[in-house]
């Protein structure tokens, strides 16, 4: 019997016991700059099915992403019986707050399977063996990656008891998150929070900022560590990540009390729309005709890539004051609709009321080898912050 589950944006094969003819050796290689462009075209080949089916799209570099980082970072890939790339998976280790310790991470992205059943069958052996080896090579101490949550049954069957016989590592649930699209604001919504300034930041502002963002993020699990020198790093170097699209809020004593940036990451990885269903495309609809009045940013048409601006670094004290920098950074993104991860109880970032929105859902999932028991430091807490997601570790 074959159990089918969608893990990271795509469709793996397991299969519970193993045929003759997967037992012919596939190797587990390392991608170097000679398999860029066969990497960018299988990464193109892929897509994600939900309410929209959408293709992720990067035209020059295949690691473009994790270069912004700065971080290190490798991709991984294995080639089927034509000698065709048939999975592909990319690893990359930062520094994060967990219960106020700064701890190395590793985390798993970018992870595609194609159809071929034997590759997927020694990749899902292989690629997580090299994963722990090349964590505890690196001193990381932990390792995530998030899944894609449209089908239930391909999340029972991450969570359910292995087979003896092969040693496949555990899926330990942590938080359900989602990506949240807001495309309208509907006009008629009740007056914001006065004595509050939106202002772009300054960069002599960035020592305070920077003290501002970790005391939001060290009391998470994966909180990002921020430094002036980091934040002055990713304003210089990250495409389209510039000053005037970072901005800050400010309240009567002129204390930072919210930040987000608008990014477009276009530049580096497109996402093409490549089919939607009744639901969707009803939704498509009801935005365009809104559209016509200045009221909405619809998806695309099929076959054309999404345009929207991406929230980064979006923190802030209380619901009213992430409720007026929403309605302002969906005016300032003009033409475009808004994206940003929200997770489950954390009631602070809901989408406003008078915006329409869609959600894709996701988990958080820790990884470990057979038997491990995973750190009480990650087992969530009653009213604790959530972790940090940016778009690196979607």
């Amino acid at each position: 019997m074959k159990k089918v589950f969608l893990i990271h944006h795509i469709y793996i094969v397991l299969v519970s016991q193993a045929d003759a003819k997967y037992n012919v050796e596939m190797e587990l290689l390392k991608a170097s700059e000679k398999h860029n462009q066969e990497l960018i075209q299988f990464l193109g080949s892929q897509s994600i099915r939900g309410e929209i089916e959408l293709r992720f799209m990067r035209e020059e570099d295949f690691g473009v992403k994790l270069k912004l980082l700065g971080n290190e970072h490798e991709t991984y890939f294995i080639r089927d019986e034509n000698d065709q790339i048939s999975a592909c998976a990319s690893l990359f280790f930062e520094d994060v707050f967990i219960d106020s310790e700064i701890v190395k991470v590793c985390w798993i992205t970018d992870l595609r399977i194609g159809d071929s059943k034997k590759a997927s069958y020694h990749w899902m052996t292989r690629f997580f063996n090299k994963v722990f080896e090349r964590a505890s090579t690196l001193g990381a101490q932990h390792i995530f990656t998030t899944i894609f949550k449209e089908d239930r049954e391909s999340i029972n069957s991450l969570t359910r008891p292995r087979k003896r016989n092969r040693e496949l590592p555990q899926f330990l649930h942590m938080r359900n998150f989602d990506l949240v699209s807001l495309h309208a604001k509907l006009p008629g919504s009740r007056p914001l929070l006065t004595g509050i300034k939106i202002k772009k930041m300054n960069p002599n502002r960035l020592e305070e900022l920077s003290q501002y963002l970790n005391s939001h993020s060290k009391h998470r699990v994966l909180g990002k560590i921020y430094s002036p020198e980091n934040l002055a790093t990713r304003l210089e170097s990250w495409t389209n990540f510039h000053e005037e699209n970072f901005y800050i809020c400010l309240d009567k004593r002129d204390r930072i009390v919210g930040s987000f940036a608008l990014w477009d990451t276009s530049a580096f990885e497109k996402m093409q729309l490549i089919n939607m269903n009744d639901r969707a495309r009803n939704f498509y609809h009801i935005t365009k005709l809104l559209s016509l009045f200045g009221l909405a940013r619809p998806l695309p048409k099929i076959g054309n890539c999404l345009n929207f601006n991406y929230l980064t670094h979006l923190y802030c004290d209380n619901s009213d004051i992430f409720e007026k920098m929403i309605h302002f950074a969906f005016r300032k993104s003009k033409s475009k609709f808004l994206i940003y991860p929200q997770f489950e109880d954390h009631y602070i970032q809901l989408p406003p009321k008078r915006f329409l929105h869609q959600n894709l859902s996701f988990a958080l999932y820790t990884i470990l080898p057979q038997g491990e028991r995973p750190s009480e430091k990650l087992r969530q807490k009653p009213f604790s912050p959530p972790p940090d997601i940016d778009i690196f570790s979607l």
